[in-house]
């Protein structure tokens, strides 16, 4: 006589059924707004070209370039959608990882000069298997959110730091700001579709960059960071050989 109890962890299998099915409804949205935006929008252009220099009144050319303008805005949204739908299936190859982050942080140092950029990392790290233009997609949105979450009346600083935790052979990039920050509800919900505190944005930017990420059999997480601004952090599994070890110029 006695009770036999079994406890399964069911979560990450409800995230995954929840992902599939935003992805379904991303794809059916993408069908039924891409096809008439590009004739509302043609249809625009051409009334500008052709009574632009009759008509006088400037509420025609502001009516018709807000059209415009609104319609591109759909197409990226559409592009978003169906970037997430139909995620490309990644090809994971040996890599150097610190000469990919080292190229985008050069890039967005360059871009926004306002800010201060600091990387860091150990001397040498293991080699690491990814999907490079995947890998380089995810680290620019995650740099982008970065230069987004900086307020204007601060110094902006962005700190990407690369090192080895040897106990669970993992590589790890960390990036960090000293911007607004993130609510604790806005950190356990960060990752969802379609949930962004962006006025305009589609939610859809970091639910990309996760599913980017679990499908490099890494994990990505985000935290408080101190005494402001937020961390990203993205793990990723390190191949274990002795010489596969690539140097860091920061």
């Amino acid at each position: 006589i006695g009770v036999v109890a079994v406890f399964e962890d069911i979560t990450e299998l409800e995230k995954i059924q929840r992902l599939a099915a935003w992805k379904e409804v991303a794809r059916r949205i993408a069908h039924e707004i891409k096809n008439p935006l590009t004739p509302i929008k043609l249809s625009a252009q051409r009334l500008q070209r052709k009574f632009g220099d009759r008509i006088s009144d400037p509420v025609f050319a502001q009516c018709t370039g807000l059209v415009v303008r609104q319609v591109e805005h759909l197409q990226t949204m559409v592009q978003d959608f169906s970037s997430f739908a139909k995620l490309p299936e990644v090809r994971l190859q040996t890599e150097n990882l610190v000469s990919l982050v080292e190229e985008i942080v050069g890039e967005f140092r360059s871009t926004y000069g306002q800010i201060h950029w600091k990387l860091s990392c150990r001397t040498s790290l293991p080699r690491v298997r990814l999907d490079r233009e995947a890998m380089k997609r995810v680290l620019m949105n995650l740099l982008l959110n970065a230069v987004e979450a900086m307020e204007k009346d601060r110094q902006g600083e962005v700190r990407v730091s690369l090192y080895l935790d040897g106990k669970r052979n993992r590589v790890v990039i960390e990036i960090g700001d000293n911007g607004v920050g993130l609510s604790s509800e806005e950190q356990s919900r960060m990752f969802e579709p379609y949930y962004s505190r962006k006025r305009g944005g589609t939610g859809l930017g970091l639910a990309i960059v996760r599913s980017v990420v679990t499908d490099h059999h890494g994990t990505i997480r985000v935290r408080a960071a101190k005494p402001v601004g937020t961390v990203f952090s993205i793990e990723l599994p390190a191949i274990r050989e002795e010489e596969a070890k690539w140097s860091c110029s920061a």
